[in-house]
């Protein structure tokens, strides 16, 4: 009955709110979607990542505008860069990116049907790089490496080495170990730590990390947050 209405009203030139929703060119529903991600304090690497892994697809997919969006001619474009070597792990996470962003749509009354809602994630079956934690050698001539190493990305020889031992003491990302500051670091106590609230950390949730040596990540963080 509501597709009927909205035929006659579109014959009758009457513009009902879904069609200046579709008149609307797709980049801008994406600039709407990216200020949204922002709003829900999605760290600005992702939003990045997620905004621009979707104008790519849809790009390449010739969708600009929201009646072109379809599972069809999105598969099509996983299949095209799966061709040219992106990993299963990738086109999973651009499904799991485009349905999001179609939740977004729904959510805002934009979009009255899932245009991927056939879209189905690739099984990851493959595993391009096997994970595993250093060994006490390989942290040590790490350590060592880094120490004698010239100034990279502004940081001397010594930063870099606090920079990785902050790491190997606490796991943390690239991005999160940017975020550290030494009020971070708790070693007051029967269990000291460093900790992240969740606004710095890739999950949203608060990184809780137990410190074996927090004198010495203490000497080394502030050494480094001092040039």
């Amino acid at each position: 009955r509501d597709a009927l209405r909205e035929v006659r009203e579109e014959r009758a030139g009457i513009r009902t709110p879904k069609i200046k929703q579709n008149e609307k060119p797709l980049a801008e529903h994406l600039s709407d979607f990216q200020q949204s991600l922002e709003a829900k304090e999605v760290s600005p690497d992702q939003v990045k990542l997620v905004i621009g892994r979707l104008k790519r697809a849809f790009e390449a997919s010739g969708m600009s505008l929201l009646s072109d969006l379809n599972a069809n001619d999105f598969q099509k474009y996983l299949a095209a860069i799966r061709k040219k070597g992106r990993s299963q792990q990738t086109c999973k996470h651009i499904v799991r990116h485009a349905k999001q962003f179609v939740r977004f749509l729904i959510d805002d009354d934009r979009v009255a049907v899932d245009p991927f809602r056939k879209l189905r994630p690739p099984k990851v079956s493959e595993r391009r790089h096997r994970r595993r934690a250093l060994t006490s050698d390989e942290c040590s001539r790490l350590l060592k490496a880094v120490r004698i190493c010239g100034v990279m990305y502004g940081l001397s020889g010594a930063d870099q080495e606090a920079l990785f031992l902050t790491a190997l003491h606490t796991g943390y990302r690239a991005s999160e170990l940017s975020r550290l500051v030494v009020a971070n670091l708790n070693l007051e106590g029967e269990h000291p730590h460093v900790s992240l609230a969740g606004k710095d950390t890739k999950n949203r949730d608060e990184a809780r990390i137990p410190l074996h040596d927090p004198q010495v990540v203490k000497f080394q963080i502030g050494r480094a947050s001092c040039r």
